[in-house]
């Protein structure tokens, strides 16, 4: 906790995280430097960071896509009026993208 201040998203809450910050550096409360190092060491060492990434990769290459029919069907239901237009907007923008994915091979 003397490392890391953890703020809500917001312009006051980022304003009074960034002031306990500063008073601890004028207060001298803060953390020593050498703390602060060590701490940095041990919690983004490359091994540790490379194991939590392999862990999220593994987690989405593992999750399953849904087809595109599922796609715009759950877009299609979020509202009388938006839901229509969402899944048309998705599936207009899916076929644009398959459409330049084959115009950029055929003119290359």
């Amino acid at each position: 906790a003397k490392f890391i201040f953890l703020v809500e998203p917001n312009v006051d809450a980022i304003l009074d995280g960034i002031y306990k910050a500063v008073e601890g550096v004028v207060t001298g409360t803060r953390a020593s430097a050498e703390e602060c190092n060590q701490f940095v060491r041990q919690a983004y060492n490359w091994t540790q960071v490379a194991a939590r990434t392999e862990k999220v990769y593994s987690a989405i290459t593992q999750t399953k896509i849904p087809p595109l029919q599922k796609k715009v069907r759950n877009l299609w239901e979020c509202g009388r009026i938006a839901g229509p237009i969402m899944g048309v907007l998705y599936l207009a923008c899916h076929y644009w993208c398959i459409f330049l994915a084959l115009w950029s091979h055929y003119v290359t």
